[in-house]
């Protein structure tokens, strides 16, 4: 404490002149009553000051530093005693290996230059803001502030008013000394670096004659005068102010009385707060704004702290039947009593969740409310944790979807109906495909009866009659079986009957099968494949595949055409490649190929193919190798460029 009154006496009364021996006295006795004001200032500050002494080793490099003094505000801050760090070394006080900042203050304590700076000292976990000078070489003095809270706050818009860091000549606030009469008699450096003027500029002038205070503020000024002149202290005042160059920045205006040779004279301490008042002149806009945009939205939007409303807007009010006043009056979770019961508890689950998760997001919760009318409504909610004036709050967002839910509501039972209808076609076309297919089987088997034994005793009206019921017999048979398959796979009862088997040999036997379609076509198929390609497939579903595809080439390939079976053998699979010189497949018509009934109509086209069929046969043909695990692919460049259709088979 000697070091910094002595600091004082130089700067504070370099320039008072002594004129004689009772001036000396009087003087003697004002720096005395001074240095129990900074006595006072050093110990009810609200920054943290110590006193340092440097430590060198016997070469005269800096090693450590000595605590010499702490004001109350160490001790509170730091959380360490007086008594604990007096005449300790840093590293001891600390608990750390070197010195913090040594090399910073060694500077400070031999250069003799101020330094401000902020940082982040691990062993206690908090942010400081330091500054750091020298009353003599080898000493330095710290004023610092913990800033982990304003740290932490980083995306508030209002910045935070700097504390007291320095009761000294590099303090952040502009200190000036004034007699009633508004005379400057003394300041710090700080006010050159606030208003630009010189100390030297402002010594002896009056406040009012260097026009500081714009009018409108003068009364405000003036006042504060009165009030001291009655020894109470006044209020802090936000005022704006002239700086040397005109201009104006908003000040936060602290006065106080201080006695000195007997006589009153008036402390102003002036801190620049223009920057907070730009942040709060933003802030009032984006609050504007954002009134503006969310009263005019259909969306009703309220922002809540601790499940208490903040505001509201107007279609939230609407929403709900409440007054603004009345639901920004509710008591913290006094909105779940209007939430139904029901629905309740797992709103309160919800929101007790998010509550204590902050970066939760609550999105399409939905419940049901109960309106002032006494009406229930569906509300659709989206909830995000935001910053609301410096605290965390509930963005939330919510929707009347009351006839969404209706609509929903009559979708789902149009969909039970239209399920219970599909339901009973599926039934209705099993029972009359095993009512057809008896008598089907009958008829087939007696035409081919007739067509086989008795041919030669038929004359050739009756012949030809018998072979169109055959015909017809046939068609009919096939289209039953694809029925009762169709109806199979809709209700997962397709099973298979896996074994090995010799798919060469199979194909064979499928192109011999259909050799009479072939044949009264003039075509031509022409296989090529090894003798013998074993695979672990149900036989006679993959004959129905193969029969399937060769028939579809064949009706789809005209008189004279040629169709190609292949088999083509890769290490994981098998290829069965049917290609034909047909009618090809335009892109249009590919969308259809595997499609439940997706026959593809060409009656009238006048393509020289056969038309008739149920649109089943692809269709099954794919469900079927889907059960294998395999693919079936169909491939074409086009109209009149034929086709090429894959069943892929995997060998595993």
């Amino acid at each position: 404490m000697e070091k910094l009154e002595q600091e004082i006496e130089r700067d504070k009364y370099r320039k008072l002149s002594l004129t004689n021996s009772n001036e000396n006295l009087e003087l003697e006795e004002d720096i005395k009553k001074l240095k129990i004001k900074y006595d006072f200032l050093f110990k009810s500050s609200t920054s943290g000051i110590a006193f340092h002494k440097i430590v060198y080793d016997a070469k005269g490099y800096p090693i450590n530093y000595v605590i010499t003094d702490v004001n109350p505000q160490y001790e509170k801050i730091l959380s360490i005693k007086r008594e604990d760090v007096i005449n300790k070394t840093a590293t001891e006080v600390y608990n750390v290996e070197q010195a913090p900042y040594l090399e910073l203050y060694s500077k400070v304590a031999e250069t003799q230059e101020s330094l401000s700076f902020e940082t982040y000292f691990p062993p206690m976990d908090t942010y400081f803001k330091i500054s750091a000078r020298s009353p003599n070489k080898g000493e330095f003095i710290t004023v610092f502030d913990d800033i982990t809270e304003s740290k932490v706050s980083e995306q508030k818009l209002i910045e935070s008013e700097e504390n007291y860091r320095q009761l000294f000549e590099d303090s952040p606030f502009a200190v000036a000394l004034m007699d009633f009469n508004g005379i400057f008699l003394e300041c710090n450096s700080s006010v050159e670096r606030v208003f630009n003027y010189k100390k030297e500029e402002l010594i002896g002038k009056n406040f009012i004659t260097l026009k500081f205070v714009p009018k409108k503020f003068l009364p405000m000024v003036l006042n504060g005068f009165k009030t001291l002149s009655k020894e109470e202290t006044p209020a802090p005042k936000e005022i704006q102010l002239y700086k040397k160059d005109r201009s104006l920045i908003w000040v936060l205006l602290h006065s106080s009385l201080v006695k000195l040779s007997n006589r009153n004279l008036i402390q102003v301490i002036v801190e620049d707060i223009t920057d907070r008042k730009l942040a709060d002149h933003k802030i009032i806009e984006s609050e504007e704004k954002f009134r503006t945009i969310t009263e005019q939205s259909f969306i009703g939007i309220a922002i809540l702290q601790d499940f208490k409303f903040m505001y509201v807007n107007q279609q939230f009010t609407k929403t709900l039947g409440y007054s603004s006043n009345v639901i920004l009056n509710w008591e913290p979770k006094e909105f779940f009593l209007h939430i139904h019961p029901e629905d309740r508890q797992m709103v309160k689950e919800i929101a007790n969740e998010k509550y204590f998760n902050t970066n939760g997001v609550i999105a399409n919760l939905q419940f049901r409310v109960i309106k002032k009318s006494g009406e229930i409504i569906w509300l659709e909610i989206i909830s995000k944790t935001i910053n609301y004036k410096g605290k965390l709050a509930d963005l939330v967002a919510t929707l009347d979807i009351t006839e969404k839910i209706k609509a929903e509501r009559i979708i789902l039972e149009e969909n039970k109906k239209l399920l219970e209808l599909n339901k009973m076609r599926r039934d209705i076309i099993i029972r009359v495909s095993h009512e057809l297919k008896t008598p089907l089987t009958s008829i087939y088997g007696a035409s081919q009866i007739l067509l086989k034994h008795l041919k030669e005793k038929l004359d050739d009206d009756v012949l030809n009659f018998v072979a169109i019921l055959h015909r017809g017999a046939l068609r009919l048979k096939k289209l039953v079986e694809n029925l009762i398959d169709a109806s199979r796979i809709e209700t997962g009862k397709l099973e298979l009957k896996i074994s090995n088997q010799n798919i060469s040999k199979l194909i064979r036997e499928c192109v011999e099968e259909m050799s009479y379609l072939t044949n009264n076509r003039n075509q031509t198929i022409n296989v090529i494949h090894p003798d013998a390609v074993y695979l672990n497939v149900d036989k006679i579903r993959l004959q129905q595949v193969i029969t399937n595809l060769l028939s579809n080439a064949i009706k789809n390939t005209p008189k004279n055409g040629e169709i190609y079976v292949n088999i083509i053998e890769k290490q994981d699979y098998t290829d069965i490649q049917i290609r034909d010189n047909g009618i090809g497949i335009t892109d249009e018509e590919k969308g259809l190929l595997f499609e439940k009934f997706g026959k593809i109509e060409r009656y009238g086209m006048d393509l020289g193919v056969d038309i008739e069929g149920s649109g089943l046969g692809l269709y099954i043909s794919k469900e079927i190798i889907d059960l294998h695990g395999g693919q079936i692919l169909a491939e074409s460049e086009g109209r009149h460029k034929g086709a090429l259709f894959t069943v892929r088979l995997f060998k595993k």
